[in-house]
């Protein structure tokens, strides 16, 4: 059973209103205009398949999480996205045969596994040319990030912008999901890596990664020899 089995529902609902993403800014750049198959790694409630669906002929989304994957499928079937499929599945050993897909994108998941596993199996996945795309968080003082004490500080930090974005009812909502023991220790068991450390596991496994970093983010981009 996933953590993520837990809170599923209240992890959907937080993903797509606490910070909405902005899939064309964080990794609009990176994706090709059009694509013909693509993967979601960690795909959650199916929000970057969502997206990658108006660029893709197929979408695949990828989790391990059976409650995840659920909500990810209802969200597309109400949606009518039918070029979406969503698969209950672990990418450190990927349901997939090599050189499936065109495209293989991951959105601050990658971090909750064991990188010297997910990364090789996200490379092999690609076809020749393909490209690989892996956004995640990042942390500037590891210590810190493993202290329950710490990520509620975060959350009492967000509460102003979340009051003047949300208002009051949904404030406390976020909130209450942000600081619930089961997520603060999931947060607090995140095993993020240091901006140095990034580059240095990723062009590990992915050599000759390009590299952006943007405040709490950084992204990876491999693309497979033609």
């Amino acid at each position: 059973m996933s953590t993520f089995d837990t809170f599923a529902e209240d992890f959907a609902w937080w993903a797509e209103t606490a910070n909405p993403k902005r899939y064309d800014e964080l990794i609009g750049e990176h994706v090709p205009v059009r694509i013909g198959c693509a993967l979601d790694v960690g795909c959650g409630p199916g929000l970057l398949c969502e997206w990658l669906s108006r660029r893709a002929d197929r979408v695949t989304g990828l989790d391990v999480s059976e409650a995840m994957v659920r909500i990810a499928r209802r969200r597309a079937a109400m949606a009518g996205l039918h070029n979406i499929e969503v698969v209950e599945g672990d990418i450190e050993a990927p349901p997939f045969a090599a050189g499936t897909f065109d495209l293989v994108v991951s959105d601050t998941a990658i971090h909750d596994t064991a990188m010297a596993r997910s990364l090789p199996a996200m490379r092999s996945l690609v076809r020749p040319g393909g490209i690989v795309i892996v956004r995640d968080i990042i942390t500037h003082d590891p210590r810190r990030a493993a202290s329950p004490f710490w990520q509620l500080m975060g959350t009492v930090r967000n509460i102003p912008a979340y009051v003047g974005r949300h208002g009051i009812p949904t404030t406390v909502r976020l909130v209450r999901f942000e600081a619930s023991p089961t997520w603060v220790r999931h947060r607090a068991e995140g095993r993020e890596l240091t901006p140095a450390k990034f580059e240095e596991e990723y062009d590990r496994y992915l050599r000759g990664s390009t590299f952006t970093r943007r405040a709490w983010f950084m992204t990876a981009v491999w693309q497979a020899p033609a």
